[in-house]
């Protein structure tokens, strides 16, 4: 099963972008959002962006769609809870809409400081930049990892020793991790997507202290997966 990725935007307060569910009304393009300011007191209102994975189904599928997708909600309403759990573990308090990657502000009413003072929570993860700078979403590679493994597939079949097989583990983790980062910088994470950059560090620590065990059971996954 095959998925699309989407990207939305939406005007309001800070209360009102990180809430789940957005109760905002959302536009595909930035040009068609309502004016961020009206005349008279000014309410700090921001653009926020938003990703979201849709299924790309095919006739079979179909015919049974809503229950695949009740089912897909359900799993993916637990898999955030436990995102949450972990983070809170951490000291990371995330209980923003998961899907907010970007905050952006008119640099003519605000400044970049006020603006993070107002998403605090989510600067671990939420993208925060001016209007004016805002990148094109369409060119973030939400499926970045599966590239990644997908170059080594044939180093991970045909490896010739147990140092080779690690190193390319490690490379894996490394470039992963490198390539999350890349996207926060330019566009921002959605809470998976972040939990993800956090194994991948966790993943380089155990090549660090030579923890075959996890890179092996990591490396099994991936075969289940991909081969």
């Amino acid at each position: 099963m095959e998925f699309s990725h989407s990207y939305s935007f939406a005007i309001g307060t800070s209360s009102e972008l990180q809430k789940e569910p957005l109760s905002l009304y959302t536009t595909n393009s930035l040009e068609t959002l309502p004016q961020m300011s009206e005349s008279g007191i000014i309410i700090p209102r921001f653009v926020g962006i938003y990703q979201s994975d849709q299924f790309l189904m095919g006739s079979k599928e179909s015919k049974s769609k809503d229950k695949i997708r009740s089912s897909k909600k359900m799993i993916l309403t637990g898999y955030r809870t436990a995102i949450r759990k972990k983070l809170r573990s951490l000291g990371i308090s995330d209980t923003c809409n998961p899907e907010l990657i970007c905050i952006a502000y008119d640099s003519n009413n605000f400044q970049d400081g006020l603006v993070r003072s107002f998403f605090k929570q989510v600067a671990h993860r939420v993208k925060i930049s001016p209007l004016e700078d805002i990148p094109d979403f369409n060119q973030k590679d939400p499926k970045i990892h599966s590239e990644i493994i997908r170059r080594f597939e044939e180093g991970l079949r045909n490896y010739q020793s147990e140092t080779e097989k690690y190193k390319i583990a490690f490379d894996i983790f490394r470039e992963t991790l490198l390539g999350l980062q890349q996207q926060f910088n330019t566009y921002g994470l959605t809470l998976e997507e972040y939990e993800h950059r956090l194994r991948m560090e966790e993943a380089l620590e155990y090549c660090a202290l030579g923890n075959k065990e996890f890179i092996d059971i990591y490396l099994g996954k991936i075969a289940k997966r991909k081969m």
